[in-house]
């Protein structure tokens, strides 16, 4: 078995550009590499400089939120740009846990049934973001009493902020069983039927309303146990 070449680049500091043109100028020197093998310092290696990155960019965004917190619990005052970086803030799942430890969803719930449209949308998507595959903050939503602020916008809320509602709400009730049972009885699938049954209603809330109905029954269905199904088959026939 022929000698194996190993290339060591503790110093390459995870430079893959600068690793590659010493991996060329070997092969020019010596011949090419049998079998190439790296070994790597734990400061050059990918995974641990991956791991730190996103290490620093948490960090970076936990201190973003909290200054965002701080801001709007002393002025008082949004903005859509505002809430537009909050939202890409709590896409991430440790940050929107963050976000609702500083109270986030409490400062936010009053604004999605703001006069202006344009607040009222951004902040649901916010709201959205944050609970979505998010079980903890799903759970806390609950404990606040989300429903009752959505089942207002959905209700009453004008038009164009309908189609982000439903998002929102479909976020909120997703892998979330008790959420869904708690909406229904109180009145929630009235509320959707309404949506449905409205003559001037948009075509997108529409679709949503049938998408969310649809993966939720999927979901119900999935969960039940063998005897559960069985007696549906039976209410189907």
């Amino acid at each position: 078995m022929p000698d194996i070449k190993i290339l060591v680049c503790g110093d390459v500091d995870g430079h893959f550009k600068t690793l590659f043109e010493r991996v060329g100028m070997t092969n020019r020197e010596k011949g090419p590499f049998e079998e190439p093998m790296l070994n790597c310092s734990k400061e050059g290696d990918f995974e641990y400089r991956r791991s730190l990155v996103r290490k620093i960019s948490l960090e970076t965004k936990s201190e973003a939120l909290k200054k965002w917190i701080k801001s709007l619990q002393s002025y008082d005052k949004y903005t859509v740009e505002a809430l537009q970086e909050l939202e890409y803030l709590v896409h991430q799942y440790e940050t929107a846990s963050d976000f609702v430890k500083l109270g986030g969803l409490e400062l936010i719930l009053p604004v999605i049934d703001h006069e202006d449209p344009s607040l009222a949308s951004t902040a649901l998507s916010v709201l959205s973001a944050a609970l979505q595959g998010n079980p903890p903050v799903q759970k806390y939503a609950e404990e606040i009493k989300i429903s009752d602020y959505l089942r207002k916008v959905l209700t009453k809320g004008p038009p164009s902020v309908l189609s982000s509602a439903l998002f929102t709400l479909s976020s909120y009730l997703r892998n979330n069983g008790k959420s869904q049972i708690n909406f229904f009885r109180m009145g929630g699938l009235t509320i959707l039927a309404d949506i449905l049954r409205n003559p001037f209603g948009s075509l997108k809330s529409k679709l949503k309303v049938i998408d969310l109905l649809n993966d939720l029954g999927i979901e119900i269905y999935d969960n039940l146990d063998s005897v559960d199904r069985a007696h549906t088959h039976q209410l189907q026939r």
